[in-house]
């Protein structure tokens, strides 16, 4: 499991991709530098250009690339959403909410209405793809879904196929806790203060 923690900025039902356009530059250059990507003096010419690739979208009103490239943050528009996500991926350097608070600032010195919420992942453990299906609340869950940090997750469990000779349970800040499952189903409440990854080991 990839580790990484979220800041999400999620716009009014009103938002448009064009409403950025004022900020949008501050944003990805500021993400670039906390990535230490594209900021020697001969890297000048690239970064702008790739600035100016964005900003062609967000003029015309369209879905910008955003910055989804190998690094400690990526900058993610997700499709059909009115917000963008911002994933820390190397847990070292400047901190994930330290990024967030900046990227707000940004956006409410530009009079831009946001949300923002820190997130947490689920995803699955390799191997395990179609053993098993997860209910939080009893809604079925998918694996890239964000929630908030300090829920609770409510995992009901239904085992679809089971694998042999391998434990069942659940990856969060780098330890595998087993879950005991008896028959088809399990029910687990557990709080999440981290990214989350159900499967076998």
């Amino acid at each position: 499991m990839s580790k990484n923690q979220t800041c999400r900025f999620i716009f009014n039902d009103d938002f448009e991709y064009k409403d950025l356009e004022p900020v949008f530059p501050d944003i990805l250059r500021y993400i670039l530098k906390v990535n230490e990507h594209m900021q020697n003096p001969e890297d000048e010419e690239v970064r702008e250009m790739f600035v100016e690739l964005n900003m062609q979208d967000i003029v015309n009103n369209r879905k910008p690339e955003g910055y989804n490239r190998k690094g400690r943050f990526r900058l993610i528009f997700p499709i059909g959403a009115k917000e963008f996500n911002v994933k820390q991926f190397i847990p070292k350097g400047t901190d994930i909410k330290v990024v967030g608070t900046t990227i707000g600032d940004f956006l409410s010195t530009a009079n831009i209405k946001f949300e923002m919420k820190q997130g947490y992942s689920i995803s699955i453990i390799p191997g395990s793809e179609e053993a098993f299906t997860i209910m939080d609340h009893n809604s079925e869950v998918n694996f890239d879904e964000l929630h908030d940090f300090g829920k609770v997750l409510r995992a009901n469990i239904k085992i679809k196929k089971p694998v042999k000779n391998k434990r069942f349970g659940y990856i969060t800040n780098g330890e595998f806790h087993e879950i005991t499952v008896e028959g088809e189903s399990v029910s687990r409440s557990i709080e999440i203060v981290d990214d989350i990854a159900f499967g076998y080991m």
